[in-house]
C-alpha cells in the first residue's frame, strides 16, 4: 500500500500536466482490478474537463466538469504516468488511459491489478467526508 507522502507526491506532480485538459477518449483493460470499472465509465468520461486534482486518504481525486471525480488508488503496486504523447503501443499492466485533446494522455499501471479506478458522482464523496 502506498505511503501517504507517495500519494500526495502524485497528485502534486499531476497537477501541472493535466489540469485544463479535456479527456477526448478514455479506454479500459478487459483485466478486473480491486473492483470492476463501472458500466459505460469511458462514455461519461468522453469531453470531461479536468478541473482539480486532490489526496483524500490515500486517494487520488480528479474532479472533472459535470460534478464527476475519477477516484485512483494505486493498490501496492500501481502507478499514474502522465506521458506529452500516446503510446503506440500500452504496456501489458496498463489498466486505464485517459487521451486527451491535446494527444497527451494518463495511464494508471498496476502488475499486480490490487488497486483501483472508478467514477463517482461529487455527491456521494461530499456526503462521505
Amino acid at each position: 500500500m502506498p505511503e501517504l507522502s507517495e500519494v500526495e507526491t502524485v497528485s502534486k506532480g499531476l497537477q501541472n500536466h493535466i489540469i485544463g485538459k479535456n479527456i477526448k477518449l478514455a479506454l479500459t483493460s478487459d483485466k478486473r482490478l480491486r473492483l470492476p470499472f463501472p458500466q459505460k465509465m469511458t462514455a461519461k468520461l468522453k469531453n470531461k474537463e479536468i478541473l482539480s486534482i486532490k489526496r483524500r486518504a490515500r486517494y487520488i481525486l480528479i474532479c472533472l466538469s459535470g460534478q464527476e471525480t475519477i477516484l485512483v488508488h494505486l493498490g501496492m503496486s500501481g502507478k499514474l504516468i502522465y506521458q506529452n504523447k500516446i503510446p503506440n503501443k500500452l504496456e501489458k499492466h496498463d489498466h486505464f488511459i485517459a487521451h486527451f485533446a491535446d494527444d497527451s494522455c494518463l495511464i494508471y499501471n498496476d502488475p499486480r491489478r490490487f488497486g483501483l479506478v472508478d467514477l463517482v458522482d461529487n455527491k456521494e464523496i461530499n456526503n462521505n467526508q
